[in-house]
């Protein structure tokens, strides 16, 4: 196909503005006055950009309009893209504005432009340039990320963009026409906004649980591209926290498919200690829900050798991600437990972990894991957890790792054995101190949650001393 009408004058209207910015700069600088955006809005039928009205846009299964390829090539839609990007980039906090207006033409254009239907029109001429332009589109939404925007303005924006169905169609353009080594930039961009809004968590999982995009998904996970894996893993992680509504797409993707203990055994292993990691975290946050699902997921995938590894790792990172796994999957007990128990004497190695998070999740793993039997009771006895919990709640620097230190104590404190080797540390007269200190550092402000627990405590052990 032949240049189009405007193609030359976006060529050298580029060159220009690259050339002497500051004498275009004055009239260009308010973006909704700009000219070209009306042009090129007519060019791809855009005959309004106010709200919809019946008869405006194709009905369900009606072909959209071909785009007049005679005004604007395809190759200069990507001209076109270029002479935004030069804009923004020249007066970012101008044209900012403009994406925080669900009306603007700037909003209804680049919206256009990541359609699945645009995107047919403009493969059927060239696929090679569908990719680019994907990509130019979400370079522009990049912007409101990387500058210092103020709160009200990025939830504007963020707002016009679920409102618009971008997050959906870039899930599904990308799905549809990018191979995977082109996902990175996309796969970031959703997860900045899933994390931004989680209403847009709905309109991500719709698209994502048709059969191709499940294919899709699951060719990332296994795929060699780390940087796009870690990224997809924080989005199914943030997915799999954000409701339990959302596990029926996950149960598809990771469990019901024939690929599922492929795809978190290879993650699980990967040479890439921020994959495994974000992996372990993947897993905690599925561990989290109740029903059967955490049974289904331990025994499809054969996690159990997983995570007790990960628990080792040579990286903080991931060994942190393993403890809070394996304390979800010890909460959930029943088939689980079996398995979890076996992680014990890591557990206890990692109350002495750099990380204090990792010792947060240590201790609340083994106290989820001593209230379950007496079998693991005997274990943690042999491991010396009671012993190193009560060092950890009454000697530990932070009070987040005091405080579960405490929690874990007074769940497997209530098995007898474990309340004997308690009693035998003097558990009362050292939580005593450490509840006498505990009060007068908060003499002048509220109690704090450590001297709370420990009076818990001592009367968890002196009432089952009385007894």
């Amino acid at each position: 196909m032949g240049a189009g009408f405007y193609d030359g004058l976006l060529f050298l209207l580029l060159h220009l503005l690259s050339q002497v910015w500051v004498s275009f700069s004055v009239p260009l600088r308010n973006c909704s006055e700009f000219i070209v955006w009306h042009r090129f809005a007519m060019v791809f039928h855009l005959t309004t950009w106010q709200p919809v009205m019946e008869g405006e846009t194709p009905r369900a299964g009606q072909e959209p309009p071909v785009p007049d390829w005679n005004l604007l090539s395809p190759h200069g839609t990507l001209l076109f893209l270029s002479l935004i990007l030069f804009i923004f980039t020249q007066e970012p906090h101008q044209c900012l504005f403009q994406l925080a207006q669900p009306s603007s033409v700037m909003m209804a254009m680049l919206n256009k432009l990541l359609e699945p239907g645009f995107l047919k029109h403009l493969a059927q001429i060239d696929p090679k340039l569908v990719p680019t332009v994907v990509l130019q589109v979400c370079r522009v939404f990049c912007f409101p990320f990387a500058l210092d925007v103020d709160p009200e303005t990025l939830e504007c924006i963020i707002a016009s963009l679920r409102d618009s169905q971008f997050p959906a169609h870039l899930l599904q353009v990308s799905v549809q026409h990018l191979p995977i080594s082109e996902t990175e930039l996309p796969l970031s961009l959703l997860c900045r906004l899933v994390l931004s809004d989680e209403g847009i968590i709905g309109q991500v999982v719709e698209v994502a649980t048709s059969e191709q995009a499940l294919v899709f998904l699951s060719a990332i996970l296994l795929s060699d591209q780390a940087a796009i894996t870690a990224d997809l893993l924080s989005l199914l992680t943030h997915i799999a926290r954000a409701s339990p509504a959302h596990l029926p797409f996950l149960q598809r993707l990771l469990i019901d498919t024939d690929s599922a203990s492929q795809l978190l055994n290879h993650v699980l292993r990967h040479r890439d200690c921020l994959i495994r990691a974000r992996a372990c975290s993947l897993v905690g946050n599925l561990l989290r829900h109740g029903q059967e699902f955490p049974h289904r997921l331990w025994h499809k995938a054969g996690l159990e050798e997983f995570l007790v590894d990960c628990l080792s790792d040579e990286d903080e990172h991931v060994r942190c991600s393993a403890s809070f796994a394996v304390g979800n999957a010890a909460y959930q007990a029943g088939p689980v437990m079996q398995g979890v128990s076996k992680a014990v004497p890591r557990l206890v190695r990692l109350l002495g972990d750099s990380q204090a998070r990792t010792r947060c999740n240590a201790a609340s793993a083994l106290g989820n894991l001593g209230r379950q039997s007496v079998e693991v009771g005997d274990l943690l006895i042999q491991s010396r957890a009671p012993e190193l919990l009560l060092d950890a709640a009454c000697h530990n620097s932070h009070p987040a790792v005091q405080e579960a230190a405490l929690f874990a104590l007074r769940s497997i404190g209530q098995q007898s054995k474990i309340h004997q080797v308690l009693m035998s540390l003097q558990a009362s007269e050292k939580l005593e101190a450490l509840s006498i200190h505990g009060s007068q550092a908060s003499t002048y402000s509220s109690p704090r949650p450590t001297s709370r627990h420990c009076k818990k405590l001592i009367h968890l052990l002196q009432a089952a001393h009385s007894v």
